[in-house]
C-alpha cells in the first residue's frame, strides 16, 4: 500500500517533536547532576536519550530512558532515588514522576556479526593489543576493541584506506601505555582517543590526562572526540582529526 505523503509528513512532525522533547529533557537533567556533583551520572546522560513517556492515572508518569550498551551497566547503577531526585522536578505540570526504566539502544550491527563473534570466541593465541588493564571484548575485522564507538571509528577508516593499530601496546621507560587508535596518513603519526563510559568516564579524567602526556612528551600529537559523537557522526570525527593532523600544526 502506497504511504500518503501527508501522514508520512505529520510522523516526521511529530517524531521531530519527541526528538526535541528527548533533548531538553536530557540537557535539563544534566544540569542538575552536574549541580548536584553528580558527576559520573552527568557522563552517562550525555550518551542517554528518553526513549517514551508513559501516563499512568493520577498524573503518574513512567519515564524510559534508553542509553548505549557502553553506558547501560554505569547508568543502571545508579540509585533509584538519584535519579528520581534528577528527573522529578522535569515532569510536566500536573504530573508526577511514578517510575523510571533503563533499557538498552538496540543499534544496528554487521549482518555477520555471528560467524565473526563465534570466530573470536573461538581464538587461542594471543594478542600484543587490548590486554593492558581490562580486556577488550569488542571484535571486528580480527581485532580487539573496547567499545562500539571505536568500531565504528575503525570502520570510517577502513572505508578510506588510512593504516591504523587500535589499542596497541606502548613501552617508554618500563612505563605501559595503551591509546585507542595510533593513526598514521600520509607520512605522520597521531593518536586519536574515544573517550566515554564506561572505559573513560569522568572519574578517570586525570588520569586520561596522563596517558595523552605520556604520549606527547614523545613528541605524538593526541586528540580526544566523545564516545557519542563518534558513533553518531564517524565522519565528521575523522574528518576533524585528519585534518589537524594533516594541517600546519603538524
Amino acid at each position: 500500500m502506497e504511504r500518503d505523503p501527508a501522514t508520512a509528513i505529520e510522523q516526521a512532525g511529530r517524531e521531530e517533536a519527541r526528538r526535541r522533547e528527548s533533548e531538553k529533557t536530557i540537557a535539563a537533567a544534566y544540569r542538575r547532576a552536574v549541580r548536584l556533583d553528580l558527576i559520573p551520572l552527568a557522563v552517562a546522560l550525555l550518551d542517554t536519550d528518553v526513549a517514551e513517556w508513559s501516563s499512568i492515572r493520577d498524573g503518574g508518569v513512567i519515564l524510559t530512558l534508553e542509553t548505549s550498551p557502553e553506558t547501560f551497566d554505569a547508568l543502571n547503577s545508579v540509585s533509584g532515588i538519584e535519579l528520581s531526585n534528577i528527573f522529578g522536578p522535569l515532569m510536566p505540570p500536573g504530573s508526577w514522576l511514578q517510575e523510571i526504566d533503563v533499557r538498552v539502544r538496540v543499534e544496528d550491527v554487521d549482518p555477520d556479526w555471528r560467524s565473526r563473534a563465534s570466530a573470536a570466541l573461538g581464538e587461542n593465541k594471543p594478542v600484543n593489543q587490548g590486554t593492558l588493564g581490562s580486556i577488550a571484548g569488542e571484535r571486528y575485522n580480527g581485532l580487539r576493541f573496547r567499545s562500539y564507538s571505536e568500531i565504528v571509528i575503525a570502520k570510517e577508516l577502513d572505508s578510506r584506506g588510512i593504516l591504523y593499530f587500535p589499542l596497541p601496546a606502548a613501552s617508554r621507560s618500563g612505563v605501559h601505555k595503551e591509546p585507542d587508535f595510533l593513526i598514521v596518513s600520509k607520512g605522520k603519526v597521531a593518536i586519536l582517543e574515544v573517550h566515554g563510559e564506561p572505559y573513560h568516564p569522568a572519574t578517570r579524567a586525570a588520569e586520561d590526562h596522563k596517558r595523552s602526556l605520556y604520549f606527547e612528551e614523545s613528541g605524538i600529537f593526541v586528540k580526544v572526540f566523545d564516545a557519542k559523537e563518534c558513533r553518531q557522526n564517524p565522519k565528521l570525527v575523522v574528518d576533524t582529526f585528519l585534518g589537524l593532523l594533516e594541517g600546519p600544526r603538524r
